[in-house]
């Protein structure tokens, strides 16, 4: 009986991250809002959207896991991001399985990557695949004179400050 309740919330689990790929948060179809912030209203000012995406690009950057709260962020972005979020969110899907997967997007992916890939569709207007390699392709044809990898004084160094090690 056991495994097959496991079975049975594996299945809803998968369903409501596809539901989710493909249109928002199941409740809402928006983007839950990040810890300490407030809904978007819709009547922000071009200097609030700015302000929140700079916050949302620097989760982006300090993510060094796919739990790093990149989940929420990576839909919000889908709502307010630009294109100055595109390198950003082509970064995080080095957090995934570099692997390329035919079919419906969000069949056969983490439900966090299907999120960063809906924002970089809906923000740049091209379907190019789930994976860092097809999005890094991408940004090198369209902009081969900007790189994607953040300059070195953005880089987070979780040892700074730390004692050298023993």
């Amino acid at each position: 009986m056991l495994s097959i309740a496991r079975t049975w919330a594996r299945g809803v689990s998968s369903s409501l991250a596809v539901l989710a790929v493909l249109g928002g948060s199941v409740s809402s179809g928006k983007a839950a809002p990040q810890p300490g912030s407030k809904p978007l209203s819709g009547r922000e000012s071009p200097s609030e959207l700015a302000a929140r995406r700079k916050v949302l690009h620097g989760i982006l950057d300090r993510a060094k896991t796919q739990e790093d709260n990149i989940h929420d962020t990576c839909g919000e972005l889908r709502d307010v991001g630009d294109a100055s979020s595109v390198p950003h969110l082509i970064r995080v899907l080095n957090l995934f399985p570099d692997v390329e997967i035919e079919g419906k997007l969000g069949l056969g992916i983490v439900c966090t990557q299907g999120h960063c890939v809906a924002a970089l569709e809906h923000i740049t207007g091209v379907t190019v695949g789930v994976s860092y390699s097809s999005w890094k392709s991408w940004w090198e044809r369209t902009y081969p004179d900007r790189t994607l990898e953040m300059p070195p004084n953005k880089r987070v160094n979780p040892t700074a400050g730390a004692a050298p090690p023993r």
